[in-house]
């Protein structure tokens, strides 16, 4: 969409207005019921086939954590589903790519770039971007860290984490995420990978 603004100045504003395939999805309704018990990749592929995803068009990675049969009600939004699959329960990353695929990428998609990762520059493969604006401080900041599990209907348990030190210093900062993961172990080991994670002020970019 464009739209149009003019002043008796003589200054006239045409402002773009444009949305990915993400609008698409995002006006998508799940019919519920039990999931079934199974990776995040799956749990993805199941999701966008509900909604009439072409399977030409997404690259979904299999997935690190193990996702519970929970139950979704009916007309669900499909995006919120998506997230919590993938940006929440995993934790990793959806969106949809420059080519317009839809993208799933695991937890461990995302840690293993570590290195020759170049950010804008004319080089091959590297990152563009606009903007760029660091954070240091408590924005990011948390060191008592709980994460729910799921158990069919209801939530199964809540795993908890801290880190004692990071407490004493900046006082006790709480976080939670509401997961799809099946089992207390795998909702423990998620807490302590946040408080990692999250537990001392660092450098971080938006």
């Amino acid at each position: 969409d464009w739209n149009y603004s003019y002043s008796m100045s003589g200054e006239s504003i045409a402002e773009p207005s444009a949305v990915d395939a993400l609008g698409y999805v995002a006006q998508q309704s799940l019919a519920g019921g039990t999931a079934t018990a199974q990776k995040t990749g799956a749990r993805v592929n199941s999701i966008l086939d509900e909604i009439g995803w072409s399977v030409l068009t997404r690259s979904i990675a299999v997935g690190d954590a193990t996702l519970d049969a929970n139950y979704v009600q009916p007309g669900t939004n499909a995006l919120q589903v998506l997230s919590q699959v993938g940006d929440v329960s995993e934790p990793g990353a959806v969106y949809v790519g420059a080519a317009g695929d839809f993208v799933f990428k695991s937890r461990s998609d995302l840690q293993s770039y570590t290195s020759n990762v170049v950010f804008g520059g004319t080089a091959t493969g590297a990152i563009p971007f606009v903007q760029i604006e660091p954070v240091y401080g408590s924005e990011e900041l948390y060191n008592d860290i709980a994460v729910t599990y799921t158990a069919g209907t209801a939530i199964g348990g809540t795993a908890v984490a801290g880190d004692i030190a990071s407490q004493n210093a900046y006082g006790v900062i709480n976080k939670q995420y509401d997961t799809f993961l099946a089992s207390a172990v795998d909702a423990a080991e998620y807490a302590s990978y946040q408080v990692g994670q999250h537990a001392q002020p660092l450098w971080r970019v938006n």
